[in-house]
C-alpha cells in the first residue's frame, strides 16, 4: 500500500474508471435535464388542453 503500489498501472485501467465516472455523471446530468423538459412538455400540453376545453365551451 505504498507508493509503488498507488501509481497507475500500465493497462490504464485508472484512466477507464475516471473516463467511466466522467460519462456517468454526464449520463446522470442529462437525464436531470430530459426529465425537467418532460415535465415542462407535460405541463405545456395540460395548459393548451385547458385552453382548447374552454375555447369550444365558449368562455
Amino acid at each position: 500500500m505504498g507508493c509503488g503500489q498507488s501509481k497507475e498501472d500500465a493497462d490504464g485501467a485508472v484512466e477507464r474508471c475516471r473516463e467511466r465516472k466522467n460519462l456517468l455523471r454526464a449520463a446522470v446530468e442529462a437525464r436531470h435535464a430530459l426529465s425537467g423538459a418532460h415535465a415542462g412538455h407535460a405541463a405545456a400540453l395540460r395548459n393548451v388542453g385547458a385552453a382548447l376545453s374552454d375555447y369550444a365551451s365558449g368562455e
